[in-house]
């Protein structure tokens, strides 16, 4: 049996030394793997269960942790091989439950082999049947053991009526006494009330009430050695012990509906060692009691300490820079991880893959209601799914995290909410509050026959629109609709950087950015057909968006047709037939073909989570990060609505009803930020206003030093932001090349504007 330890604190859930994604063996295999539970005091005193989607948002199936902290795998959990499959943990108590995210976990594949399927989990129910008929019989015998400790106390009273004449000198043991069959009654009280509370874990409790009942007879054997006692006394020891046996016959009654809950198990264990100690009147007793109270304080604090550690250590997640390199050195739980991007046929090796946020990141359909709030009705893997918006905007639904540090200093994620670490602004409301999740688009944009702004797979990303126009197309959806932000700059650059480990983001994605050409001869005349021959070495493919004309940039014979193949023509060698979309057109050897850009959801075909289809550097192919295709950077330039650069000076605003660019209202002037002139980027700057405007501060690098990527401005007048770098900006483009010449009246093919949902 291979034990996998799993660390939880606060919500988060972390495999113990795991670099990697939790593989639990291969699928239809069973009774070979289990987790081991280690948590924090948010956990403390909570029932454990832990639910398995073998994929995503499946019916799942829930296994009780037993007092160990053991797991057992079941077998629905490896029921077929999945690499999106999911572990959430929740702890429950009186009046308290705690969820965890969910830990990602992969099944592996294996041919058919021939045997039975794996046999089923029994169910929640049947788990605590089983649970709780192992509770009754711990039950039946702790009633036994209150029979003989009220036995034992009747004969304790008659004792000490027979040496009455000693009763003053034992009165102070029989008080004691007295007060120590008190405190074992508030006891089993209080393991009374916890047993009421879950039928989650039972065994506990009833191991509680067993200890009581020992502890009650040890007591009373104690009660009878002191022959001392005072008859009173006595048969209030033997009234405590009565209503001890009652409160074991409520427990056997009720076990069915019996909690685990630590906390009033230790309260119990404490009150019975505290009832032997003064019914004892043992003075080495209670020494030794206070010496093992003094270690397990000791132990304790220890323990605390060990869950500070793991809370700031295993949930940073950073990367620090320095110098004109381009590449960091990764800090706190990062430090060994790596990242290799995939493609559409090589997984790559990528760590965070298997920790939060980036983990819980998944794309779905949603409907976007027009006061700003999304419905998702359905994630991806579930029933529903589709990606053409027939069933929604495709999005990526994003958990909530917390960052530190500039991105071109330090950047780090944490889950947790630690000195000196902020939530993004995209997770944050119009009044401040904090969201638990927030969406980005999972497409680039393209506007629809509705006039909308959409997010969806199989379309030519919509240019020859300026900023108003693409501004008002999101707008459709509801009033705080947009296009892309800072906000959304931000959330994906702290989430990217952080993986990359290097301010040079093409060094390990290059992206859709040296696609472009404008100057591929026809070869071979077509006669009204969706198709154009093309010499063989043209490097057109699927998915890819060309135009036809008469030369440049000319659209005249064919606009922006999607590829959709490209065949080889019988006894032609040198030549292909490229296939597109739409309606077929008359082509001869004098015109051009010119490819622009890549459709959406060519990088769907990417088997990883992030990569690109073929190729990472060839600079000619989409690419997917965790969900989002061509984030930040390539195929096009990304709009950003929210702030603007008038006569040199960046102004933001922080309400999309009133992104304007003939007035400065509602927008704050960040003059604390003075612009450098153009150049390859090597510092960042912000103000503390606005954290998630971060602009160029200095430039004197190169495309392969400090940031990598370049700064272009014109100080006069009114500048709109584009964001990334197109299909035919090579070197320059990355996340940090930010664009400055244009007005709010300029556009182009090579521009688009991205669904921003509000943040």
């Amino acid at each position: 049996m291979t034990t996998h330890t799993i660390t939880l604190a606060r919500h988060t859930a972390q495999v113990v030394g795991l670099m990697g994604v939790l593989v639990l063996g291969t699928w239809d295999s069973y009774g070979t793997e289990q987790l081991l539970l280690r948590h924090g005091p948010e956990w403390e005193g909570l029932a454990i269960d832990a639910t398995f989607h073998n994929v995503p948002n499946d019916e799942g199936v829930t296994v009780l942790a037993d007092t160990d902290g053991l797991v057992t795998v079941p077998p629905e959990a490896c029921m077929r091989a999945s690499k999106y499959a999911t572990i959430t943990f929740r702890g429950v108590q009186d009046g308290v439950q705690r969820i965890s995210c969910n830990l990602p976990y992969m099944v592996l594949d294996h041919a058919q082999v021939p045997g039975a399927n794996s046999t089923a989990t029994p169910s929640e129910n049947a788990q605590a049947l089983t649970q709780m008929q192992d509770l009754r019989d711990g039950a039946v015998d702790a009633k036994n053991q209150a029979e003989a400790a009220r036995d034992a106390a009747a004969n304790s009273a008659t004792a000490a009526a027979a040496s009455e004449k000693n009763a003053a000198a034992s009165a102070t043991a029989a008080k004691t006494a007295q007060s120590a069959a008190e405190t074992a009654k508030a006891g089993a009280e209080t393991a009374q009330k916890a047993a009421a509370s879950s039928a989650s874990s039972a065994s506990t409790s009833a191991s509680t009430a067993t200890t009581q009942a020992a502890a009650a007879k040890s007591s009373a054997t104690t009660a009878k050695a002191s022959e001392a006692a005072a008859a009173k006394s006595a048969k209030e020891a033997a009234a405590s012990a009565a209503n001890l046996d009652s409160a074991v016959n409520t427990a056997t009654q009720k076990a069915a509906a019996a909690s685990a809950s630590a906390e009033a198990a230790k309260a119990s264990e404490n009150a019975v060692a505290k009832s032997a100690i003064a019914s004892s009147g043992s003075a080495t007793a209670a020494k030794a009691s206070e010496t093992a109270a003094a270690k397990s304080a000791d132990d304790a604090k220890n323990y605390a300490a060990q869950v500070a550690g793991i809370v700031t250590s295993q949930t940073i997640f950073g990367v620090n820079f320095s110098g004109s390199t381009s590449a960091g050195t990764r800090v706190g739980a990062a430090k060994d991880f790596v990242f290799v991007p995939g493609t559409d046929t090589s997984m790559g090796q990528n760590s965070f893959d298997a920790v939060y946020p980036w983990a819980g990141m998944r794309r779905c359909c949603c409907t976007l209601n027009a006061d700003g709030t999304v419905k998702v009705n359905a994630y991806k893997g579930q029933p529903g799914y589709i990606e053409d918006g027939t069933n929604g905007e495709v999005l990526v639904e994003i958990p909530l995290f917390y960052v530190s540090g500039m991105l071109d200093v330090a950047p780090s994620i944490s889950m947790s909410m630690l000195p000196g670490y902020r939530a993004p602004r995209k997770f944050l409301n119009a009044d401040g509050s904090l969201k638990q999740k927030c969406y980005v688009r999972a497409f680039p944009g393209s506007i629809g026959a509705d006039g909308k702004l959409h997010s969806i797979a199989g379309a030519v990303p919509t240019g020859n629109r300026n900023i108003t126009q693409f501004l008002a197309a999101a707008r459709k959806w509801g009033d705080t609709y947009s296009i892309g932000t800072s906000a959304d700059f931000e959330v994906l650059a702290y989430l990217m950087i952080v993986v990359y480990g290097t301010r040079h983001a093409q060094s390990k994605i290059n992206g859709c950015t040296s696609l472009y050409s404008t100057n591929l001869a026809v070869a071979a005349a077509t006669d009204n057909a969706a198709s154009v021959v093309v010499a063989k070495g043209a490097s057109i493919e699927p998915g890819m968006v060309i135009s036809i004309g008469s030369g440049g940039e000319n659209e005249a014979i064919a606009k922006r047709r999607i590829v959709t193949s490209v065949e080889t023509i019988d006894g032609d060698a040198t030549n292909v037939k490229v296939n597109f979309d739409g309606d077929p057109v008359t082509t001869t050897t004098d015109h051009k073909v010119w490819r622009m850009m890549q459709s959406t959801g060519t990088a769907n075909s990417v088997i990883a989570t992030c990569g690109s289809p073929v190729s990472n550097t060839d600079g000619r192919h989409s690419f997917v990060f965790y969900g989002v295709e061509n984030p930040l950077y390539g195929n096009q330039w990304h709009i950003e609505c929210d702030w603007k650069l008038v006569d040199g000076v960046p102004y933001w605003c922080d309400d999309p009803t009133k992104y304007s660019w003939t007035s400065n209202d509602g927008y704050i002037a960040l003059d604390t930020m003075a612009m450098p002139d153009e150049g390859w980027a090597t510092a960042l700057q912000q103000d503390d206003r606005a954290p998630n405007v971060q602009i160029t501060k200095s430039v004197g690098g190169n495309s392969s030093t400090y940031l990598a990527d370049y700064f272009y401005i014109n100080k006069a007048g009114t500048r709109i932001v584009l964001r990334g770098g197109r299909s035919r900006s090579g070197g320059n483009a990355g996340p940090f090349y930010v664009h400055l010449p244009d007005g709010a009246g300029d556009s182009g093919w090579d521009s688009g504007g991205d669904l921003s949902i509000p943040g």
